[in-house]
């Protein structure tokens, strides 16, 4: 996993305007293939990225987990359909105000 450079391309992002401008976005990070034998969890990724230290504390923002591989000891985790519904609820409720 290249963490440096998606801590990179974070901070990058967090300092741009139209987000620095909007602590009412949500932002929703995909760890994708989790079920790999190599993959890092959800607390080991938040982590890495420093995201309980990066992102302001009232900007909404999730780590999902998901595979959309199944194996025969695996069924498929979609955590991303769970994931889109709560970021489409939040893009929802900043719409509105």
């Amino acid at each position: 996993m290249r963490f440096a450079v998606v801590k990179d391309e974070l901070d990058m992002m967090l300092r741009h305007p139209d987000v620095v401008d909007r602590p009412d976005l949500p932002i929703l990070f995909v760890a994708n293939k989790i079920a790999a034998p190599d993959a890092c969890g959800a607390s080991i990724m938040a982590g890495a990225l420093k995201l309980h230290e990066q992102i302001e504390q009232d900007r909404p923002w999730r780590l999902a987990s998901t595979d959309a591989v199944a194996t025969p000891d695996q069924p498929v985790d979609d955590g991303l359909a769970d994931a889109m519904e709560w970021l489409t609820e939040l893009v929802k409720l900043t719409r509105r105000r």
